[in-house]
């Protein structure tokens, strides 16, 4: 018994003495450490300006400057330290205060979200895997700059951003994820803000996956760049134009397939003169909202299927378009939109924007009487590609 009980005490004191050791040792070289490895991980300069070890296994970090990638206000990280001596980085917790994120994309080609895991796999051999219990982030920003498109490129921003991970994996190991997200979108200054927010589970192990996505208060205008190829915003006189967006998420073994909704909110044009015409890009857009309002009482909206791959997902105005195109095949095919319905539209749903019914039915009927003519025609106006 007594035998017993020294093993016991020995076996205690062994573990005090190597969890002392730990402590002193990353009192000393903790900072210089995570510095370094943080560095090989992102191939980039990093800087800490505040480092603190508190017992019994808790580490605060302050201004951590990631150059040109990320910055951070502050990181409280609480490892499991059992863990970790057996080659596994195990977080119980990671708070982060005040996270500022760039991201740049130079191409259109998407990029697999399981890369950064795989180049930190190669970079940090001794970790076997990364896990992280609970994740969480308040008052974080993220820009993110699309060179892709336009002459000098389109910036946005997520402000107020928070997010939470709880069960998180960086590598490939079957782990049921859950998260939360929310942020706003500052657009022009003075037009108000949009929103996002997700939430949702995921398994990058198995690869599947199950969320929503909303996206209210989308400025169309601040996003033109995407699709000024096939809609001029000044030849159709929009001056400001607001989508919501909605999304239900089923991803399986790498199948990602997302059913959506966008609805047009608001749409104003800018005011013409009497003496100016019609130009046919307005009349395009005139007729496709009217067409789209008559098929569903007042409201304008499209619904479509994106179908992509988890680890590199795609999503393009391709599927809107489709969308659109569709709706309006339905709209000729069933002959909903009467020229009794078209003249009553001007005043309730344009506000006055169309100089009177004889705009829109001329937009709707073409001179011909021909209500399938016209809806064809204006469809293949509003989506005609410049040249």
């Amino acid at each position: 018994m007594k035998l017993t009980i020294r093993i016991f005490l020995v076996i205690i004191l062994a573990v005090a003495l190597i969890l002392c050791s730990v402590f002193v040792f990353f009192s000393i070289r903790g900072k210089d450490l995570i510095v370094r490895e943080l560095q090989n991980a992102t191939q980039k300069k990093v800087s800490i300006d505040y480092f603190a070890l508190h017992l019994p296994s808790e580490i605060t970090l302050g201004n951590i400057d990631i150059n040109g990638l990320a910055r951070v206000r502050s990181v409280v990280i609480r490892p499991n330290i059992i863990e970790c001596l057996t080659g596994r980085l195990v977080f119980d917790k990671i708070a982060l205060q005040g996270l500022e994120f760039t991201y740049v994309k130079a191409g259109s080609a998407p990029e697999s979200i399981f890369q950064p895991a795989e180049d930190f796999r190669k970079k940090m051999p001794f970790a076997r895997g990364i896990f992280i219990k609970n994740l969480d982030s308040a008052s974080g920003k993220v820009d993110f700059i699309d060179r892709s498109v336009g002459s000098g490129g389109l910036e946005l921003r997520l402000d107020e951003l928070s997010f939470s991970f709880h069960n998180l994996t960086f590598f490939a190991h079957s782990v049921v994820t859950k998260f939360t997200l929310k942020a706003e979108i500052p657009w022009h200054e003075g037009q108000g803000k949009g929103s996002v927010e997700a939430k949702g589970w995921f398994d990058l192990g198995k690869k599947d996956m199950e969320a929503t996505l909303k996206v209210a208060d989308i400025d169309a205008v601040y996003l033109s760049p995407y699709y000024a190829g096939w809609l001029n915003l000044d030849n159709a006189r929009i001056d400001k134009a607001r989508f919501d967006f909605n999304s239900a998420i089923q991803g399986e073994d790498n199948n990602l397939t997302a059913l959506c909704h966008l609805e047009l909110k608001d749409i104003v044009f800018k005011p013409r003169s009497p003496k100016e015409e019609l130009k046919k890009e307005e009349r395009a857009v005139n007729t496709v909202i009217g067409a789209f309002k008559a098929m569903d009482n007042g409201k304008m909206f499209v619904d479509f299927v994106v179908s992509t791959r988890m680890d590199r997902p795609e999503f393009g105005l391709a599927n809107i378009k489709a969308a659109v195109k569709d709706k309006m095949t339905q709209a000729r095919q069933a002959n909903r939109l009467t020229v009794q319905k078209a003249a009553l539209l001007p005043g309730k749903v344009f506000g006055g924007t169309v100089k009177g019914t004889t705009d829109i039915t001329r937009a709707l009927i073409g001179g011909t009487l021909s209500l399938g003519k016209e809806l064809k025609k204006a469809f293949e106006i509003a989506f005609q590609k410049e040249r």
